[in-house]
């Protein structure tokens, strides 16, 4: 035991630090995308309107 925790509490905290590490790795895969597609958006528009970003 580790301050307290036996084996079972720290593969526990370990599951669910690879779980939010995978998730947040995610999140930030889909914020790219997100914010590419969105310049491009405001890009093609700011052709069209003769303005530059």
């Amino acid at each position: 035991m580790i301050f307290g925790l036996n084996t079972t509490s720290l593969q526990s905290i370990a599951y669910c630090k690879a779980k939010m590490e995978v998730f947040l790795g995610a999140l930030v895969v889909h914020m790219e995308i997100i914010c590419h597609q969105l310049f491009e958006i405001f890009s093609d528009a700011s052709l069209r309107i003769g303005m530059e970003i």
